[in-house]
């Protein structure tokens, strides 16, 4: 809105206004939180056993290449 908009208002629809604000403001800074969370987990490396708590037995093996056989 422009100020000129704005000053066609009354006090009272200036204050409607800004209570709506603050509540779309609210809201989009817990959606802001939730997302820079799920971030901050997406973007974290796997758990292994040898960066976490982990028991080994919870690990996955790597894959191990397999050599061509050779002809004797």
């Amino acid at each position: 809105m422009t100020q000129h908009e704005l000053n066609s208002f009354s006090k009272a629809e200036l204050i409607a206004i800004v209570l709506q604000q603050q509540k779309t403001i609210a809201r989009l800074e817990a959606r802001i939180a939730d997302l820079e969370e799920q971030v901050q987990r997406l973007s974290a490396p796997p758990k292994t056993p040898a960066n976490s708590s982990l028991p080994s037995s919870k690990g996955y093996n790597r894959t191990h290449r397999v050599r061509a056989e050779s002809p004797r």
